[in-house]
């Protein structure tokens, strides 16, 4: 099914951006992801008051059209290279992935610090380009650089002290500028994570090394004499390798615009999801020609974001065209709700008990070894509430679910989940992006609510329920 109209019918509030993979012979569905964009809905509100007739007159149609989508982009911000393991992305993240010599716990810090830089790269509401200090992390507004200015492939090899620090891959030239680092761990074990403070570097200057042909014509680093070097320590070298991959940039060239929307839909308020809301569509394919040169030497592209846009061309500047920007993640509500026990001891007078995780449901309760059902989950309180108090010394088990936070990188299921979630676009494949706005009222609002608690007051909210 390819119907943008019937496709959005199945998506609600929290779930406005599609992206489909669909094979160019047979349009059948290789790959889905659905998701949420706050901003998508923000960007209409400006769009609401001229329909409404607020503004100056003589301005309308100029502001309007940086406010109406026209254009539809991907992106792979977030990738250091596209290489993949078993079909998934590995290059994940702004740190090259661990070589193979490394330890499995060089390995495993490594792959935690990828990911979380990764999920911490998140386009969304108020953080789509338009104020550097909401770009979240990222030096370039948008979905970053165009890719005739992407930055180089990345990658990185972990030496013993005393080694020849040979490079496994060809740099893009023999000029050191080809380094990005060379970093002395005198601990022995190279964690990268400059946020952990605990961690020994040392990262050298420049003028502490060379890059050049050794006698067997491979690249090699060689430290000067004067570095000292304690015994036992690990040496990563990260640096730069030439690559037609698209790493790390927006799929747009000069001569390479982004997607044209094709198709644009209007969901009156009898048919829309929400009461007092009217849903608008936008849709546009992306061709495995438009992809091909993106693609490089592989079959593949893996893809880690898109972009709704009023321009078609690249500027790095807040007046870029951004309407939104869509980071491909797992959603909050895929994280798989697993049981927890938790154990208390009664004291003859207390009837609540709170959580240390957050209870969405409770399975079971026994009082001494006893199944009992008096009882009561508040989730405002986070505690489960007896009708009577559990008697002074009683055994007091409970198993409830709570929810496994996805975001939590430390965790091999979660970042198989991250994977999983980024859009790998074959080449006799195209892609299909679908973006639902909504302009509504007060039910609208009590749907950021939902979404973005956080974000707003308590007063705020009142004010629209009193």
């Amino acid at each position: 099914m390819t119907d943008p109209l019937e496709i959005i019918k199945r998506l609600d509030f929290k779930q406005n951006v599609t992206i489909r993979v669909l094979d160019e012979a047979t349009h059948k569905v290789v790959q889905e992801h659905v998701g949420h964009n706050a901003a998508t809905n923000s960007l209409l509100t400006g769009i609401a008051h001229y329909l409404i007739g607020d503004g100056v007159l003589n301005q309308a149609g100029d502001m309007l059209s940086s406010w109406i989508p026209q254009y539809i982009s991907l992106g792979t911000m977030g990738l250091t290279s596209q290489d993949n393991e078993e079909g998934l992305p590995i290059g994940i993240g702004y740190t090259p992935v661990a070589p193979d010599n490394a330890t499995e716990e060089e390995k495993e810090l490594n792959t935690q610090l990828r990911f979380e830089e990764y999920i911490n790269q998140s386009p969304g509401f108020g953080a789509d380009g338009y104020d550097a200090y909401t770009n979240n992390n990222r030096e370039w507004f948008g979905l970053g650089y165009p890719y005739s200015d992407r930055p180089a492939k990345l990658s990185q090899d972990f030496y013993n002290v005393g080694d020849n620090y040979i490079l496994s891959t060809d740099p893009i030239s023999e000029d050191k500028d080809s380094i990005i680092s060379v970093t002395v761990y005198p601990d022995g074990i190279v964690n990268q994570n400059i946020h952990d403070t605990s961690v020994t570097r040392n990262v050298l200057s420049v003028d502490d090394y060379e890059l050049g042909y050794n006698d067997n014509n491979q690249y090699e680093v060689t430290i000067d004499d004067s570095v000292v070097i304690p015994e036992g320590s690990r040496i990563a070298i990260i640096y730069m390798v030439d690559s037609k991959e698209a790493v790390n940039c927006e799929l747009i060239n000069i001569d390479t615009l982004r997607s044209k929307i094709t198709y644009r839909n209007l969901i009156p308020e009898v048919q829309s999801e929400i009461p007092n809301t009217i849903d608008i569509i936008f849709s546009a394919f992306v061709s495995t020609g438009a992809l091909k040169e993106f693609r490089g030497d592989n079959d593949y592209i893996f893809i880690t974001e898109a972009g709704l846009w009023s321009k078609s061309y690249w500027n790095n500047s807040g007046d870029n065209g951004l309407l939104a920007g869509y980071r491909i993640m797992p959603t909050d509500d895929e994280a798989a709700d697993i049981g927890v026990q938790e154990t208390f001891t009664g004291d003859g007078v207390t009837t609540s008990f709170t959580f240390n995780n957050t209870a969405l449901s409770i399975t079971s309760v026994t009082v001494d070894n006893v199944l009992v059902t008096e009882y009561n989950l508040d989730t405002n309180t986070n505690q489960i509430v007896f009708i009577e108090a559990p008697s002074d010394g009683a055994n007091i088990i409970i198993v409830y679910k709570t929810t496994n936070s996805w975001k939590d990188m430390s965790k091999a299921e979660n970042r198989e989940a991250v994977q999983k979630n980024i859009i790998r676009i074959g080449k006799n494949q195209v892609a299909q992006i679908i973006w639902k706005l909504q302009l509504g009222g007060l039910e609208q609002l009590n749907g950021l609510r939902y979404i973005y608690p956080s974000q707003y007051a308590e007063e705020v909210w009142n004010v629209w329920t009193t």
